[in-house]
């Protein structure tokens, strides 16, 4: 009797310590306290943490609770943010930005989520709950999930695919460089539409951006790709060749050919600029290839942006460019104080065709100049015998010259142009000019049909300086 009635107050403790059944309303209690908890962690946890894990926690979504006798738990999802893209995708199969698209289609519509959760215990005495939170799922291991999924993230960005996207799309060099320095940079099939996107964010028109970044893309490399924060702060190290020394001789080259040239001191500052734009691929081919001067450049850009807006959005890309230009409009300044310092050649009206210099031998056989008829070049003619210039004579556009020469053997100099600048200037120094032998037999009407220079006659290019000396010096 004794041992049953010890049993009994055995099994009585054991009631009163077991916890009653959860009403409905202690259920409903228990489930927002869930949701305000975990919103607080998630606040108090937005203060301190930042990078992906921030991204992640920002678009937190709290789920299902669930109450059991003695905890409850709290499920939430966040975005996963991985690469759309099969690591077997490579930037052959897209254009760059449908590459990038593809690949950041997750990180922009939080496509893909992660579970997580939350759990705490509880206790109810006299209408009042108490919480503690569980050490199998607390704040501390979902600040831990986060910086897991955090750096999965990283590395789904941060890969040798994606730094050739961004390369090609933000960085354009379309030209194949061959292995050994050419003579001239291969052309640039993708520049003009690049141009044309971020001329409006350098204050340049397309054609001028055209001309100024042909050669400062391909002395810069994408070598290293940081993604260490969200896409928003993506960092690219660029390796850069000394663009400096490449204007400074471009400069150089421009002034040669300025002075070479005719009618500069009146031409347009887009005409001006365009010295300084041929110039510079053959002062940047020689850098390009001895890879002498290079330095590191790190540009923070805003990755989701430009690809929304276009290359010219990547601010820090751009405010590079804007350094480089600022660098091209102080040289275009020297060069336009410099074109005013050149000589002058004015343009004169059109003469008929006729000879200007020295004589014809009136009882000679005719000779006519013909420069063709489609020609849209003027020319000019010295008929030289015995290294003494006989006449010289003007052939305009169109026209033919006919003078009249005496049996025997000459030297003809000539040089054509599109404009005429009058008998002093003749066609201008940016004008072409040759030779070529003449025999005049006396036998009928001779036409030399001269084509530009390289019609039947056979031509030695000439320099404008052997030109005016003639054969005789």
């Amino acid at each position: 009797m004794r041992m049953l009635l010890r049993w009994f107050a055995l099994l009585l403790c054991l009631t009163l310590l077991a916890p009653t059944a959860l009403g409905e309303a202690d259920t409903e209690t228990l489930t927002a306290l869930g949701y305000q908890l975990a919103q607080e962690e998630i606040d108090a946890l937005l203060q301190d943490i930042s990078g992906w894990s921030r991204v992640m926690l920002e678009d937190a979504r709290l789920g299902e609770v669930t109450v059991s006798k003695s905890s409850v738990t709290v499920y939430l999802t966040v975005p996963s943010l991985k690469s759309c893209l099969s690591s077997s995708a490579s930037l052959e199969d897209y254009a760059p930005a449908d590459y990038l698209a593809q690949a950041m289609a997750d990180y922009l519509g939080h496509q893909t989520r992660e579970e997580l959760k939350l759990n705490f215990t509880y206790k109810i005495r006299d209408g009042e709950i108490t919480t503690q939170w569980s050490g199998v799922s607390n704040p501390r291991k979902l600040e831990s999930s986060l910086a897991n999924l955090s750096g999965t993230a990283k590395k789904s960005y941060n890969n040798k695919n994606m730094r050739a996207a961004i390369a090609a799309y933000l960085l354009p060099q379309a030209a194949d460089m061959p292995s050994k320095e050419p003579e001239e940079m291969p052309a640039m099939t993708s520049l003009a539409e690049y141009a044309a996107q971020v001329g409006p964010a350098l204050g340049l028109t397309a054609q001028q951006a055209e001309g100024r970044l042909r050669c400062l893309l391909l002395m810069m490399d994408l070598t290293a790709m940081d993604t260490t924060e969200p896409l928003e702060s993506t960092v690219l190290t660029l390796k850069v060749d000394d663009w400096a020394a490449m204007l400074t001789g471009a400069e150089t080259l421009a002034r040669e050919a300025m002075a070479a040239a005719a009618g500069v001191p009146e031409m347009s500052e887009t005409e001006l600029e365009a010295f300084l734009w041929d110039a510079l691929p053959q002062a940047m081919l020689p850098l390009l290839y001895d890879r002498k001067g290079t330095s590191q450049v790190s540009l923070t850009v805003d990755l989701p942006a430009a690809l929304a807006q276009g290359p010219q959005s990547a601010t820090a890309l751009m405010d590079y460019f804007a350094a480089y230009s600022a660098q091209a409009d102080a040289v275009m300044a020297r060069l336009a104080e410099y074109a005013a310092t050149l000589p002058y050649y004015p343009r004169v009206a059109q003469i008929p065709s006729g000879v200007l210099e020295g004589q014809e031998d009136a009882g000679g056989s005719p000779v006519t100049f013909d420069l063709g008829a489609d020609t849209e070049n003027s020319g000019y003619v010295r008929v030289y015998r015995n290294g003494l210039m006989v006449l010289g004579g003007f052939i305009r556009q169109g026209v033919r010259l006919t003078v009249k020469l005496a049996p025997g053997e000459y030297t003809v100099y000539y040089t054509i142009g599109p404009e005429w600048f009058g008998s002093a200037n003749l066609m201008g120094r940016d004008a072409a000019f040759g030779s070529f032998p003449l025999t005049v037999t006396g036998e009928g009407h001779l036409t030399v049909h001269m084509e530009a220079g390289t019609g039947e006659v056979p031509v030695t290019p000439l320099t404008q300086e052997e030109f005016n000396r003639g054969p005789g010096a």
